[in-house]
Order: C-alpha cells, then sequence, then structure tokens
C-alpha cells in the first residue's frame, strides 16, 4: 500500500537530511521504470512508469515539496521482497535507496516499489550518481536520468 508523508505546511520545520516522501508497490513484473532527479517542471515531466494512478501519487508528493533548497529524487522498480520502508543513503558521489525492513523472509518473487526522496540541496554531492550500487538493491538498467543534475 502506497505510503505519503503529509505534505510540509507554512509551519512545518525545514526538511535537513533525505526524506521520504512517497513509497509504495508498484504491481507485479513492471514494464517501465525510472530513477532520476524530479526537481523542476522539466525533470518531473520525464517521469513515467506506466502505472497512471501511481503516477499521480507520486506526482502530487513531489510538487508538495518543491521548494527553494530542496532537490527530489524518484527511485521506481526497485526490487525487493515484502518491504516496508527505505531510506536513502548519500556516499558522494552516490546516492542510493536502501530497504530498511529488518528480519528474514522468504522470498517466492520479488516485488516492486517506488520511492520518491526530499533532500536539502546542501547534501547532494556536485557530481552526484544515482544508481543503486553499492547498495542491496537491484535497480533497472535504464534511468531516466543516469547523473542527478539534469536541467
Amino acid at each position: 500500500m502506497p505510503s505519503a508523508p503529509p505534505p510540509p505546511s507554512s509551519s512545518a520545520v525545514p526538511v535537513r537530511e533525505p526524506k521520504l516522501i512517497y513509497f509504495g508497490g508498484i504491481g507485479p513484473w513492471p514494464e517501465n521504470s525510472f530513477i532520476g532527479e524530479v526537481t523542476t517542471s522539466t525533470q518531473l515531466a520525464r517521469f513515467q512508469i506506466a502505472q497512471d494512478s501511481v503516477e499521480d501519487e507520486v506526482r502530487q508528493a513531489v510538487l508538495a515539496y518543491q521548494q527553494s533548497g530542496l532537490r527530489l529524487f524518484v527511485y521506481a522498480k526497485l526490487v525487493g521482497c515484502y518491504e516496508d520502508s527505505v531510506e536513502l543513503i548519500i556516499q558522494a558521489p552516490l546516492m542510493y535507496p536502501m530497504f530498511t525492513t529488518e528480519g528474514e523472509r522468504l522470498c517466492v518473487e520479488p516485488s516492486f516499489y517506488i520511492a520518491a526522496f526530499a533532500v536539502p540541496a546542501e547534501l547532494v554531492p556536485v557530481d552526484v550518481d544515482i544508481r543503486c550500487e553499492p547498495g542491496p538493491i537491484t535497480c533497472p538498467k535504464w534511468r531516466g536520468h543516469a547523473r542527478g543534475r539534469g536541467d
């Protein structure tokens, strides 16, 4: 089941560390994948995974966090097994998601997930590479924008 934390309000505390703003499953064996920065409207327009309802939910979560000083990133078609949360690891120049679900799970068939993060701009490495390695998550080979900067 998708989960999106409440959007920031005018009285909200500023985002000071990477914040998960959307996490959910994207169905069995999704056709499309996407890894990319979605900070600007041009970048967000490139985000497509061929699942309209999920795309709309992710776009709403992203739009709620579009503000000066934040950069936004989406990782879609992450492969896991009964996952319930993910965090963003920053090890310059890499930035990658890592599932945080604890405990052993018997996984007969993989599950696919999508995660979106809001990251304070000053925490994003200058030459950020938003791939998934060396994290334990298997990511799609195609990336919306392999380098996080874009336009």
